[in-house]
Order: C-alpha cells, then sequence, then structure tokens
C-alpha cells in the first residue's frame, strides 16, 4: 500500500520522542561493568521498566490496563534478531499496533512452523492489514551467506542457505556489485527483503487471506540503515508473481 511509504518519514520523526528525561537517566544503559552478576543487571532492567512504565501510566491511567483484553494490531513485522534494529520503535508504534517475530536474516521460510503459526495467527486472527519484511544493513546473517566458502558454524549454516540459493539464483544481477564486499552485502540484504516477502505473498495462508479479505493483507518490504536509523522502503506494495531482480540504486 502506497500509504505506508508515504507515512514512514512523518512517523520516523515522532521515535522516542515520549519517552521522558528521567526514564533514560533511570538507567544510562543495561550493560554492567566486568563482574557483573545476574543480580545487578536485571535490578538495572528492573529501575529502568519502573521508570518507564511510571512515564506512561502518569499520562494515561489505562496506557496498559487498555491492552489486556484487545490485541488488535495494524501490522506484523518480520525482521532480524540483530540488537541493533528497534523496527517498531523507529516508526513510532505504541504498544499493541505492531505484531513482531524475528529471526536470523530476516528469513521466510513456508517450512518454518514457528514462523509460520506466527503469520497465520496475525493474518486470520489477528487480521493485520500489512505484513513487513525488513532486513537491515551490515547484516551478520547476510554477510556469512555472502562468504565465498561456506564455514561450519553450526546452526546458522543451515539456516542461511536460502540466501546463499538467492545469491546462486541471481548471480548475474549481482556481479556490478563484486570485488565491493560492502555494496554487495548490501544489494543481497534489499535483494533478501524483497525475496521473503515474496515468499510470504505467495504463501498459501496469505494467499487465502487476499482471496477472502481483497488485497489484505498488503506485503512489503523494507531496509532498516544501522547508521541513519532510517527505513528505506523497497517494495511499497508486493504483488503475487512479481519476480524478483536485483536492483541498482
Amino acid at each position: 500500500m502506497r500509504a505506508f511509504a508515504l507515512l514512514l518519514p512523518a512517523v520516523l520523526a515522532m521515535a522516542h520522542a515520549d519517552i521522558a528525561p528521567s526514564v533514560r537517566s533511570a538507567v544510562a544503559s543495561i550493560r554492567g561493568g566486568a563482574g557483573d552478576d545476574g543480580d545487578e543487571f536485571l535490578s538495572r532492567i528492573s529501575t529502568f521498566n519502573r521508570a518507564w512504565s511510571s512515564v506512561h501510566t502518569e499520562r494515561d491511567a489505562t496506557y496498559f490496563a487498555q491492552h489486556t483484553d484487545v490485541h488488535r494490531p495494524t501490522a506484523m513485522l518480520i525482521t532480524c534478531c540483530d540488537a541493533r534494529v528497534p523496527i517498531a520503535q523507529s516508526i513510532g508504534a505504541a504498544v499493541g499496533e505492531v505484531f513482531t517475530y524475528r529471526n536470523v536474516a530476516n528469513i521466510c521460510q513456508l517450512t518454518d512452523l514457528s514462523m509460520m503459526a506466527a503469520v497465520q495467527y496475525a493474518v486470520e486472527v489477528l487480521l493485520v492489514d500489512h505484513i513487513i519484511v525488513c532486513g537491515h544493513s551490515n547484516c551478520g546473517g547476510v554477510k556469512e551467506a555472502c562468504r565465498a566458502t561456506v564455514r561450519d558454524v553450526g546452526h546458522p549454516t543451515y539456516w542461511l542457505e536460502p540466501i546463499r540459493e538467492l545469491i546462486g539464483k541471481n548471480s548475474d544481477g549481482l556481479k556490478p556489485y563484486r570485488g565491493n564486499d560492502g555494496a554487495f552485502t548490501s544489494a543481497v540484504v534489499e535483494l533478501n527483503a524483497r525475496q521473503q516477502a515474496a515468499n510470504l505473498l505467495n504463501s498459501p495462508i496469505v494467499a487465502r487471506a487476499r482471496e477472502t479479505r481483497g488485497s489484505f493483507p498488503h506485503v512489503h518490504s523494507a531496509v532498516y540503515d544501522i547508521s541513519s536509523g532510517q527505513i528505506k522502503v523497497l517494495e511499497a506494495d508486493m504483488q503475487p508473481g512479481q519476480r524478483i531482480v536485483p536492483v541498482r540504486t
């Protein structure tokens, strides 16, 4: 949906605007010093949590309680596990607005029971209007998949195989980026986000929902830039059967 692309600049400016300085100063960081034990770590988290919840309930006593029996998010977000990617916060989403699923390198495999269970719940029960697949710059999973020689790093070796296959299928389109590791990784990050969104769009769950709900849910692909905190929309409204190829930018 084109409105998604138009909405992003406005909400990006709102990101974190409602977090009071008192919350940020309550705990400078959850990181501890050398030898920090579990009790100290959890104490810092608890201190921040109490300050954070107080800020919201002081403004609106029902801020959290109103969500107790109602769960109606507007969108489902599928993104990477990377801790540097706060997508929900970066688009100004409030509590209850974005149903989120994360895995390494935001891969959408239709054989992944965990992810597809979340997608089915989002589409058929929560009736989300949008699904956003969002990759990010400098993705460690994508960088690993881009290596010329496959390393045995345990489970990630097998998990990242769909990206290696994607690179192989698009070897001609990716040729302009060869020789520049950064540019090549960035191109694959974008290609991967678009391909994973296409996988979801063409899945039986989403296709069935779109037959009964018109064009809903809309499926979008995007990439979050860690260095700037900004989101680049790749496909504002993907279409079934759309061919995914590398795009020069």
